[in-house]
């Protein structure tokens, strides 16, 4: 006891105090202190260097992280100028939960992000003595403007943001647990009934994970910007599953496209034109056959379509677009499979003369010309044949019941 309330020791825990590092690690400065007498005078400044070099007796760094409070499921976003290169923010997760980062896109009030500006973004467990740094998954956007992966222990984390130079930053930051539908499709391959015929022969669907763009940049994709999903892919063929809710919260993209599904497969609506305008970096030139379908456990349209970047004039192959949502409302089906206009019109395929010089009135007389020739063709002018082809997707069904 007397050792405790020596005028030594109440000497080091003043010195102590003074850096910062006042708790029960102070016994090992206060144990050192006589020794450190014999070699110095009053030793308080061999004490100094004791209290900094110890990691036990040296005050820890302040930690300048800025407090996050993130609800699963729901996007944060923050707009901010650094005040230096790097910024630190904090949050608590839960292990098993998945955060998902994306920098500097999609910010209308921050400026262009320029070759010039450089972004890095750092994902750190903070367990108080060796933070450890955690990986990102591979992802689709450019390096440094997203981080995505599931959190493996539940605590802490810290985000670091680094930009070069110093200007106004977009950081949107997403928590997600592990049945959220953008990564969940909520199906299993067995909850599928495809008919035979319509897949190659021993074709099963498979999950593809979330697949996020930054800002969802692009039009939809069956490659990026979808929500885990259900599917099977070959040269000309894409059939997918997928849940509604989580297409919605993939990107603004779907949203419409999710949106106006759910509108016209209301019972008794109808679409005066498709659905999805856009696809795969491509835009709908023509399209004809627009008709409901519905089966047993969906309701949705078909349609045939020329989906093009620049070329106006139509040309095979041509896509049989399918899309319908379950009568639960919880998820949607596509089927995109190519399809050849066989027996089209003469000319169908070419502008006249009179319609090669291209101006708006023109082009919208073409496209009205197509879109009837489309409308008004048998099944039989389309190969695979059109009534076949309906015969199997009609026979589509979710196996639950509804």
């Amino acid at each position: 006891m007397n050792a405790l309330i020596s005028s030594a020791n109440l000497r080091v825990f003043s010195e102590a105090y003074r850096f910062g590092r006042f708790d029960g690690s102070i016994f090992i400065c206060m144990a050192l202190y006589p020794k450190i007498r014999r070699f110095s005078g009053s030793g308080f400044a061999l004490l100094v260097a004791v209290l900094f070099a110890l990691p036990a007796c040296h005050r820890r760094p302040k930690d300048e992280s800025i407090p996050i409070r993130l609800a699963p499921g729901e996007t944060v976003t923050i707009e901010r100028v650094p005040a230096k290169v790097g910024d630190g923010f904090a949050f608590r997760a839960v292990a098993g939960q998945t955060l998902y980062l994306e920098l500097g896109e999609n910010c209308p009030t921050c400026g262009p992000w320029n070759g010039n500006v450089t972004g890095h973004m750092q994902v750190f467990l903070a367990d108080g003595t060796h933070p450890a740094e955690l990986p990102s998954q591979p992802l689709w956007g450019i390096p440094g403007q997203q981080w995505m992966n599931v959190l493996p222990m539940s605590g802490v984390y810290h985000i670091i943001v680094t930009i070069e130079p110093v200007k106004r930053y977009h950081l949107e930051v997403t928590l997600m647990d592990a049945h959220d539908p953008r990564l969940d499709p909520g199906i299993t391959p067995d909850g599928v009934s495809i008919p035979e015929g319509l897949l190659p022969k021993g074709s099963r669907l498979a999950l593809q994970e979330y697949a996020p763009w930054p800002g969802g940049y692009g039009p939809p994709d069956i490659d990026g910007n979808l929500p885990a999903n259900l599917s099977f892919k070959s040269e000309g063929t894409w059939l997918s599953v997928m849940r509604l809710e989580g297409l919605k919260k993939a990107n603004s993209y779907w949203q419409e496209i999710a949106a106006e599904l759910e509108q016209t497969t209301l019972p008794g609506a109808v679409a005066a034109k498709p659905p999805i305008l856009t696809f795969d970096d491509t835009f709908l030139m023509h399209w004809g056959r627009l008709e409901r379908f519905e089966g047993k456990s969906w309701r949705g349209w078909r349609w045939i379509g020329d989906y093009e970047q620049e070329d106006i004039e139509l040309q095979n192959p041509l896509q049989y677009v399918f899309a319908a949502i379950s009568n639960d409302r919880q998820y949607i089906i596509w089927l995109w499979t190519h399809i050849d206009f066989v027996h089209a019109p003469h000319g169908i395929f070419q502008l006249s003369d009179k319609e090669s010089i291209i101006d708006s009135k023109t082009s919208a007389a073409y496209q009205q010309k197509v879109n009837a020739a489309l409308t008004s063709a048998s099944p039989s002018s389309f190969k695979p044949d059109l009534a076949q082809l309906d015969s199997a997707v009609r026979s589509l069904e979710f196996r639950q019941s509804w």
